[in-house]
């Protein structure tokens, strides 16, 4: 009986959202175009160098020796498995969700359980680097160094949680490494390109689904601008600091909110990590965990601002 009931309400909401979307098809188009320009001139110049980067750097196999380099501390704050030191890395540097393709590819590589994956994924939404500094600090803030300050912030915050959250899903050893026979130049970049790619394509179309989704909520309901501002950056991260930076507030809230709707990704984020991850994960407590996150970060951010 539950089953059917989550079958009929399923099809209600999306029989309802395309009534909705073809009754707003002003705004659904006005969105479908603002969710274009977002990607391709705020998220698309500063993820898309890092994707290309992050596979010739495990073609070549520096995750094995990243690994060498930082498994003792890692395996030491955050009880991992030494092997997937790597995956914090490559996360730090190529932002989200990067963290999951690289967990999905550990998993497969029987590097790490389930378990572990979970808590992994729970603490290394890093945003991208250059996205923060140059997008967010330089063009929004109009500050480099607000935005190398947001980024650091975020770092802090999600060690914290990785720290205190150690002892949940602790890992069992494992010998197994990812290790590649280095393909050609050539054939890396092809790949890398691909791949690149196709991760930008699904980042695209949920940046797209979540912003007509949002558009199309706030037509109905009329919420003013500010409750706007947290709506849309609990659903579409991106969007909703567009809309935060553009609010009448002081410079240092702003920076705040904005620093913590990085710290939490948004839920289309977290649907775009779901759907790189081939196996099933705790869902519910990445997400409580990213709420944790939020508060952490609020904290420093205040203090460091």
């Amino acid at each position: 009986m539950t089953y059917k009931i989550k079958n009929i309400m399923s099809f209600l909401f999306f029989f309802i959202l395309l009534f909705l979307i073809i009754c707003n098809s002003s705004v659904v188009s006005s969105s479908v175009i603002e969710s274009a320009n977002i990607f391709f001139y705020k998220v698309f110049p500063s993820i898309f160098p890092f994707f290309i980067l992050s596979e010739f750097l495990i073609n070549y196999n520096f995750t094995y020796y990243i690994n060498l380099l930082f498994k003792n501390i890692f395996s030491f704050l955050f009880k991992i498995n030494s092997n997937s030191s790597y995956i914090i890395i490559l996360s730090l540097f190529n932002g989200l969700p990067s963290n999951a393709k690289f967990i999905n590819d550990a998993y497969e590589a029987k590097v790490i359980d389930e378990k572990e994956a979970t808590k992994l994924m729970a603490f290394t939404f890093f945003p991208n680097p250059l996205f923060v500094i140059n997008t967010v600090g330089v063009i929004l803030l109009n500050s480099f160094s607000v935005g190398v300050k947001i980024l650091l912030s975020i770092y802090l915050s999600n060690f914290i949680l990785g720290i205190l959250i150690r002892n949940i899903y602790v890992s069992k050893s494992s010998d197994n490494i990812i290790i590649r026979d280095a393909d050609s130049f050539s054939n890396t970049l092809k790949r890398s390109i691909d791949g690149a790619f196709k991760t930008c394509l699904i980042i695209l179309g949920s940046i797209t689904i979540f912003t007509v989704l949002y558009r199309v909520i706030s037509s109905l309901f009329g919420f003013d601008i500010y409750f706007n501002s947290i709506f849309i950056s609990f659903l579409e991260m991106t969007s909703g600091i567009n809309i935060i930076s553009s609010l009448d507030l002081s410079y240092n809230i702003k920076a705040i909110l904005i620093s913590a709707c990085l710290s939490f990704t948004g839920l289309c984020i977290l649907s775009q990590a779901k759907s790189m991850i081939n196996f099933k994960i705790n869902f519910r407590f990445i997400i409580l965990c990213r709420f944790i996150v939020v508060l952490i970060n609020i904290f420093i951010f205040r203090l460091i601002i």
